[in-house]
């Protein structure tokens, strides 16, 4: 980090921080505590994203944090440094930029192109990005306002499901250092409200369509333009007694977008993910979950069928 906040010194134009495309609350902690973190070092920077910012995130998170975030083409300019955070330059979510990308800080470990070379690259198998941002703070003993601290404990407890899906102990350390500064009330506002009474029609349908294979379930449903309201959704049907992992397909007008969920040790959402979208489309994340993203229509029963099959190898196995 060091060297990379002494190239940046020398760098005449602003840095642009950019998140994957539709950013979720790690995503969004991240930039915002990263432009903090970079801006005590005397470092400028805007955040950017494409896509759209769901409304619970941008009603309560955004307004009530003060975070600022542009959407892309409102501070494009091409000579202007981008860093990316909860994510990689090519990953295949978000859409890249012309600028000159000089690195990216994540922790999807599986998702990057390893051939690919930046000055600088941060990547971490953790819970949370927020969790890697919060270790700068720590590492510079710096301590955080409220509202970077409030930022990343959102980041990072939403990302790891309330602190118990891939958590190590760094992001526990994390949690205890950012814990005696966060705002409690906007925390909790931030963490329970997610949803909508719109929302509620696209669960209606998801029910209509959920389909098990031992333990596996797919739910199928059309439109939904909010993408982490799929990963919601998937949360939603694996508190299910009856379901160890899901898959949920959505069809849109731009093509089809996969969200995996899996408690199954057996069953890695990340493979099941890449064995969908192979040479079609892109996706990648972790064993216990993953999303991808293939252009055009797919036949659900296809996918349907790769399902079974790979739940019958399994169980199999």
């Amino acid at each position: 980090m060091e060297s990379l906040i002494r190239a940046l010194k020398k760098e005449k134009h602003p840095l642009l921080i950019q998140t994957h495309d539709f950013p979720d609350y790690d995503a969004i902690a991240s930039a915002y505590g990263l432009q903090i973190f970079l801006k005590t070092r005397g470092i400028q920077s805007d955040i950017c994203y494409a896509g759209k910012i769901p409304l619970f995130v941008r009603e309560v998170f955004l307004k009530s944090l003060k975070i600022a975030l542009y959407p892309v083409n409102a501070v494009l300019d091409k000579q202007r440094p981008a860093l990316v955070v909860d994510s990689n330059p090519y990953s295949g979510n978000l859409t890249p930029l012309q600028n000159p990308y000089w690195g990216f800080i994540d922790h999807h470990t599986s998702n990057y192109d390893s051939s690919r070379s930046y000055p600088f690259i941060d990547v971490r198998k953790i819970g949370s990005t927020s969790s890697v941002i919060s270790s700068y703070f720590q590492q510079g003993r710096i301590a955080p306002s409220v509202s970077v601290a409030t930022a990343l404990a959102v980041g990072l407890f939403t990302d790891t499901f309330n602190l118990i899906r891939g958590v190590c102990p760094e992001d526990l350390e994390a949690y205890a250092f950012l814990f005696p500064h966060v705002d409690t009330d906007i925390m909790k506002m931030s963490v329970i409200n997610k949803l909508t009474l719109g929302d509620l029609d696209y669960y209606k349908k998801a029910i209509d369509s959920l389909k098990i294979y031992n333990a596996m379930a797919v739910i199928t449903i059309t439109g939904v333009n909010d993408r982490n309201l799929l990963g919601i959704m998937a949360d939603f049907f694996l508190s299910l007694m009856e379901v160890s992992s899901n898959l949920m397909v959505n069809t849109t007008e731009e093509g089809t977008h996969l969200s995996c969920r899996s408690l199954d040790p057996s069953l890695n959402a990340a493979r099941i993910v890449k064995l969908i979208v192979r040479g079609r489309g892109s996706g990648g994340g972790h064993s216990y979950m993953a999303g991808g993203f293939i252009p055009g229509q797919v036949d659900i029963h296809e996918i349907h069928a790769i399902i079974e099959e790979i739940v019958n190898e399994n169980k199999g196995g």
